[in-house]
């Protein structure tokens, strides 16, 4: 969403209230492997807290869908979010991130903390979903399972063991999968 700073920007202190609701459907475009069936809706403020930075804070919450990595039914995960994130004047967002090679050889500078975090605005408006959607997707897991126990689908048919046995003998697998072969092999040729 796109926030109007005039009112904020008068005078340090000054905040708003927002409610906002982001469009689970172009978010699932960003990352395929996830779904919003319930889209994100945040409620917190902005607050300007001087010199052209203004603090957006509040809580993320909503439901994120992707398939279990196991047996790839659908799996939910809901979600409430802590987000606090700092916006600063795009100019200042461009000096702190600027990395100074000067005279001293050798020596590493770091970045000042608010650098890392720190994300741009114009001046005139301020654009809130860059900072919602990056504590979203680093609020969400790699791999999500449809619960712990999940048995995963057999390695030969492909059958959902969470249903049901499907009876198969898989083949054992590991480093030493290949003197059992040897083994079964050596067996084989004892009978004949």
């Amino acid at each position: 969403m796109i926030v109007d700073l005039s009112r904020l920007r008068r005078q340090a202190g000054s905040r708003r209230e927002l409610r906002l609701v982001m469009d689970g459907a172009q978010l699932a475009k960003r990352d395929a492997t996830w779904r919003f069936p319930e889209a994100p809706h945040f409620e917190g403020r902005l607050e300007h807290t001087g010199e052209g930075r203004y603090l957006l804070s509040g809580r993320l919450s909503g439901t994120a869908e992707t398939d279990c990595a196991r047996c790839l039914k659908a799996a939910r995960l809901p979600f409430d979010l802590r987000v606090e994130e700092i916006y600063l004047p795009q100019r200042r967002v461009d000096e702190l991130n600027r990395t100074d090679f000067g005279d001293e050889v050798g020596v590493e500078r770091e970045l000042e903390p608010e650098a890392e975090r720190a994300l741009p605005h114009d001046g005139q408006y301020l654009d809130t979903d860059p900072g919602l959607e990056a504590a979203l997707w680093l609020a969400l897991p790699m791999v999500l399972l449809c619960n712990e126990d999940c048995r995963g689908l057999c390695p030969i048919c492909g059958h959902n063991l969470n249903e049901s046995s499907c009876g198969c003998q898989p083949e054992p697998t590991g480093p030493f999968s290949a003197l059992a072969e040897l083994g079964r092999l050596l067996e084989k040729t004892k009978k004949e």
